[in-house]
C-alpha cells in the first residue's frame, strides 16, 4: 500500500478487491474474486477517481474429477485465466455540509470489463455507465435521487443499454420511495451486483424462459435468464403515527407497496406473455397496542403473468392471491415474550385436478426467554394446513392436501465469557393424502460451540444430524430414508474493524427455514470443503 497527496495505491495476492462504489456496483467482489490485482483511488478538489486492474485464476477439472465422490482425488485439467479493468471519475459541484444538510450534486462514469480471451473477439463482456445524482436536506425536508444510464457490449457481439431510477423523499413522519429501471434484453453485467428486485421472493412472478432456448449461449439454461430485459417499478408510501396524534395507542405505522413488472420481448425467442405486466400491491400496519402488545397486520395481492396452460394459444383469465397475515408479540414478563402469528392464502389461479382453487391456512405460536445473563430458550410450534412449501428436498408445488406440523426447539448457554453452547432441534411432520410418497418424518439436531479465544481469535464447531424416514420408502427405488451426519469448522482472525482472517471446515448450516437458502442442503451434503478468506480495507 502507498499512500501520496492525491493518489493512495494497492497491489494485493489472495486478498479481497474493493467494490466499486457507483450506484448500480458495476463489479462486486461477490461476482468475480481475484486472485490478484492492483487498485488506485484518489481525489483533487472536486473530482474523485478510482481503478483497478484484477486477475482471476480458475482450474477445470477432468472428466475423471466428481465432487460427489469423495474417494476421487481433482484432477486439474486446465488453468483459465480472466482479466477484469474497472474505473470510475466524479465530479461534485455540491456537497451536503458537515450535519447532512444543504444541496448535493454529484456526475459519475463509470467502466467495468471482463476479457475471457484476447484471440477471441467479443470473448469479453464491458459495461459502461453514467449517473447523476442530486438531492437536498432541511430539517424536515429530505429528497435524495439517482438517475442512471448504462450501456454493455461484448459476447456474440451484443449489445443494449438500461436505464435506473431511485428516489426517496421524507417530509416529517411521511416517506414516499421509488426505485424503477429497464434492462434491454441483451443488457448483461456478469461482474455486477444483482440489480433486480423480488425476483427469487417471488419466483419472478412465474416468468417462464422459452424451455430448452440457451438465450446466452453458455451452453446452460439458466433460470434467472427470466430477468432478460425486465422492466419494473416499485412504490413505496409510508406514514408514521406518533403517539400525540394517536393518544389510544403508544405508536401506530401504515405502509402501501405497489410493483409492476413486465419483459421486453425477445423477438428470436418469443414468449406468448412478453411484454404483459404482472403486479403486486401489500398493506401493512404495525401498531404498539401498549407497552407490552405489538401488532403487524399485513395484506397482499399479487397477480402472476398469465399463462397458456392449455396450450391453445391462450392466456388463462388471472385473478391473483391473495395473502393475509396477522402477529401478535406479548412481552408478558421481562425477560419472556410470547408470540402468536396466523396466515391465510387464496390463490384463485392455481386450481387443482378436481377443480377447486388452492387455499393454504398457517399458524405458529413461539415463546422465548432470557432466562438469565448465560441461558437462552426458544420453542415454537407451526401446523400448515395445504402447504405450497415442502423443505428438505421435495420442490414447491401448489397442491391441495400437503399438511405439516413442525416443532423447533433452540437453546444456548454462556459457561464462561470465551465458550458457549447452542443447540437447535427441528421435528417435521409431513402428510399429504393425495400424494403419499412425499409423507415424511424429519428430525434435525445441530450443536454449535463458540470459542472466544481472544479479543481478536475466535472459533465455531457444529455437529448436525439429519434423519428422514419416509413412509413410502423402498416402493420406488427414488425413495430412501435419509441419514447424515456432518460438521462445520470455523477460525476467525479480527485484529481490526477493517481486516479478517477467516479458515472454515464444511458448508456453514445457516438458516434451515429460508425456502431460498439452500445451507442445509450444502451442511448435509458432508463435502469436505476447505476455504481461506482473506479481506481487508485500506
Amino acid at each position: 500500500v502507498a499512500k501520496a497527496k492525491r493518489l493512495q495505491t494497492r497491489v494485493f495476492v489472495n486478498e479481497s478487491a474493493t467494490d466499486l462504489t457507483d450506484p448500480s456496483v458495476l463489479y462486486t467482489v461477490d461476482r468475480f474474486s481475484p486472485f490478484s490485482g492492483a487498485e488506485a483511488a484518489g481525489s483533487y478538489k472536486k473530482l474523485t477517481y478510482t481503478g483497478s486492474v484484477m486477475k482471476m485464476r480458475t482450474l477445470t477439472g477432468s472428466d475423471l474429477s466428481d465432487p460427489e465422490d469423495i474417494r476421487r482425488v481433482f484432477q486439474p485439467n486446465s488453468l483459465n485465466d480472466t482479466d477484469m479493468f474497472t474505473g470510475r471519475l466524479t465530479y461534485s459541484p455540491q456537497r451536503y455540509d458537515a450535519s447532512n444538510m444543504g444541496r448535493m450534486q454529484l456526475f459519475g462514469g463509470s467502466f467495468v470489463e471482463e476479457i475471457w480471451d484476447y484471440h477471441t473477439l467479443y470473448e469479453n463482456n464491458r459495461v459502461l455507465g453514467w449517473d447523476y445524482q442530486w438531492g437536498f436536506h432541511t430539517p424536515r425536508r429530505q429528497l435524495d435521487t439517482t438517475f442512471q444510464w448504462l450501456l454493455s457490449e461484448g459476447r456474440y457481439d451484443k449489445n443494449d443499454n438500461a436505464a435506473k431510477i431511485d428516489s426517496t423523499y421524507t417530509f416529517g413522519n411521511f416517506l414516499a420511495s421509488l426505485k424503477a429501471y429497464a434492462f434491454g434484453h441483451d443488457f448483461e453485467n456478469l461482474p455486477g451486483q444483482y440489480p433486480f428486485i423480488d425476483t427469487d421472493v417471488f419466483y419472478n412472478f412465474k416468468r417462464e424462459i422459452t424451455p430448452g432456448v440457451d438465450h446466452n449461449g453458455d451452453g446452460n439454461v439458466d433460470p434467472y435468464e427470466s430477468t432478460r430485459g425486465e422492466r419494473a417499478a416499485r412504490l413505496l408510501l409510508r406514514y408514521h403515527f406518533p403517539n400525540e396524534q394517536i393518544p389510544s395507542l403508544h405508536d401506530l405505522t401504515l405502509s402501501g407497496l405497489y410493483e409492476i413488472k413486465s419483459w421486453e420481448r425477445d423477438h428470436k425467442h418469443p414468449i406468448i406473455n412478453d411484454e404483459i405486466p404482472a403486479s403486486r400491491f401489500q398493506g401493512q400496519a404495525l401498531a404498539d397496542l401498549t407497552a407490552r402488545l405489538h401488532l403487524e397486520l399485513t395484506t397482499e395481492l399479487e397477480k402472476d403473468l398469465p399463462l397458456d396452460r392449455d396450450a391453445n394459444g391462450l392466456l388463462d383469465r388471472r385473478e391473483g392471491k391473495v395473502t393475509n397475515s396477522l402477529r401478535l408479540d406479548w412481552r408478558a414478563l421481562s425477560n419472556l415474550t410470547l408470540l402468536g402469528e396466523v396466515q391465510f392464502l387464496d390463490d384463485l389461479d392455481a386450481k387443482q385436478t378436481d377443480g377447486s382453487l388452492f387455499k393454504m391456512h398457517r399458524h405458529r405460536l413461539e415463546a422465548q426467554s432470557q432466562v438469565n445473563r448465560d441461558f437462552f430458550i426458544k420453542v415454537s410450534t407451526e401446523k400448515i394446513f395445504d402447504s405450497d412449501l415442502q423443505l428438505y428436498g421435495v420442490p414447491p408445488k401448489l397442491v391441495n392436501g400437503r399438511d405439516i406440523d413442525r416443532q423447533i426447539a433452540e437453546s444456548s448457554y454462556a459457561f464462561t465469557d470465551w465458550l458457549s453452547f447452542k443447540v437447535l432441534a427441528v421435528f417435521q411432520d409431513t402428510v399429504n393424502p393425495n400424494f403419499n410418497f412425499e409423507d415424511n418424518f424429519t428430525r434435525i439436531y445441530n450443536g454449535e460451540l463458540d470459542f472466544n479465544f481472544s479479543k481478536t481469535l475466535k472459533g465455531r464447531f457444529v455437529h448436525g444430524i439429519q434423519n428422514t424416514d419416509l413412509d413410502n420408502a423402498g416402493r420406488l427405488p427414488i425413495l430412501k430414508d435419509l441419514y447424515y451426519v456432518n460438521n462445520f469448522a470455523e477460525l476467525i482472525y479480527e485484529p481490526s474493524t477493517a481486516t479478517e482472517l477467516r479458515l472454515s471446515f464444511g458448508n456453514e448450516y445457516e438458516n434451515p427455514l429460508d425456502p431460498l437458502d439452500n445451507g442445509p442442503a450444502k451442511f448435509f451434503k458432508t463435502e469436505k470443503v476447505i476455504q481461506l478468506k482473506a479481506q481487508t480495507q485500506f
